[in-house]
């Protein structure tokens, strides 16, 4: 099959910028070089995955002004093609309309009072009571780091330029379900343990005691800190032991923190742009965009789906969830060889689809192996941090 490759001068200057403007946006998103970007590839051969298209779905909605669907990149796979087609003919992409523009704007004067949660937030907030079945159990990040050598206090003094700078760090929620992210904090002070001088079975029961402690940790939301530090001080090693809890802060947030915490800690004259818009700006701007005519259509179209929806699967179960009172969650890992993996990446790329989509369709015949109903639901969390601000991906927050 002939396949016609063009290059940027090819295409009109419309969609010639159109592209130079996704070029720009490959190369901030998946840290490409320029010069490796070729439009008549397929954007899934660059490893563009689904947070990627997302972030890159919603840029473009707000740079053309106009709804996108969520098959886009999928439907138009390369820059020229994608570039081409929204350039000469947005109505081949379905129903189209104007967007109302969001007005994103950063208020300082109200950064401390209280503020809506977003909808995961609310589902985090409402499963650690007892409400549900299976509730009483927080959604928590925790994780270990072993390194050779730490200064404590500037390991500390690293962590308290984080939580001046990232006001969800001070964040707690209130009774009536509102946040607020607090003006001032107490210093906060690290948990230091020194085992180096004790026996290896007693640190061993020391080390494992605290991790099925913080591990299984169900925060009060209304009270400061959501999360928690130790170090533990052992022969030829620190260990950093670090919860979190996911009202405050993504996976995404976490690695954020986690990068930021590395530069403080190590290079002293490490000083970030101070960020102009914050996570409760970002929810109030959401929250503007919960009205209008393609929000509602959307609202009716789910709702008139949800009596034809399936449930959960129907699984074989040891006991009733109604008898579990303090649920714990284990993890299994099983891992694929690099040649692997990238094997499986290489045809995920040729057939157009992301890694993520196959492990989600695996993950679906393995439980439709054991369901007694082979039509049900799966629930899936997502990255979404739309681009309301130039800020918004140095925000730390629940997106």
């Amino acid at each position: 099959e002939l396949q016609s490759f063009i290059t940027l001068e090819d295409l009109q200057p419309k969609a010639r910028d159109l592209a130079e403007w996704v070029i720009d946006k490959l190369v901030k998103h998946l840290e490409l070089d320029r010069s490796e970007i070729d439009i008549n590839l397929s954007f899934f051969e660059y490893g563009v995955d689904s947070i990627a298209v997302m972030r890159m779905t919603g840029a473009l909605e707000q740079h053309l002004n106009h709804r996108l669907p969520a098959s886009l990149f999928w439907d138009y796979p390369t820059i020229a093609e994608l570039a081409g087609t929204l350039c000469n003919d947005l109505s081949v992409l379905g129903e189209q309309y104007d967007a109302t523009p969001l007005t994103a704007s950063s208020d300082t004067i109200s950064q401390h009072d209280p503020f809506p949660l977003s909808e995961i937030q609310q589902a985090y907030w409402f499963g650690r009571g007892d409400t549900f079945e299976l509730g009483n159990v927080s959604a928590h990040y925790y994780v270990e780091f072993d390194t050779p050598d730490l200064d404590i206090e500037r390991f500390e003094a690293s962590w308290h330029q984080l939580i001046n700078r990232h006001g969800m760090l001070r964040a707690v929620m209130l009774p009536d379900g509102r946040q607020v992210i607090l003006d001032s904090v107490e210093a906060y002070k690290i948990d230091f343990i020194d085992l180096a001088d004790e026996e290896t079975l007693l640190r061993e029961q020391v080390i494992t005691a605290n991790r099925d402690e913080m591990a299984n940790r169900v925060h009060d939301p209304e009270a400061w800190p959501l999360f928690e530090i130790k170090v533990f001080k052992l022969p030829r090693q620190y260990r950093i032991c670090l919860g979190i809890d996911m009202l405050i802060a993504d996976l995404e947030s976490i690695v954020l923190l986690l990068k930021e915490l590395y530069e403080f800690y190590h290079h002293a004259g490490f000083k970030p742009e101070p960020l102009q818009f914050s996570y409760r700006d970002y929810i109030n701007t959401l929250e503007q965009s919960h009205v209008g005519s393609h929000y509602e259509e959307a609202l009716k179209y789910w709702r008139n789906r949800l009596p034809n929806l399936p449930g959960a699967p129907l699984l074989p179960l040891a006991k009733s969830p109604r008898d579990v009172k303090k649920p714990e969650f284990q993890r299994y890992l099983g891992r694929l060889t690099q040649e692997q993996w990238q094997s499986l990446k290489s045809r995920c790329r040729n057939i157009g689809v992301t890694p993520s989509m196959v492990l989600c369709a695996v993950y679906a015949e393995v439980l439709g192996n054991w369901s007694r109903n082979d039509r049900f639901l799966i629930n899936l969390v997502l990255f979404s941090r739309q681009p309301y601000h130039q800020d918004v991906d140095s925000l730390v927050g629940d997106f």
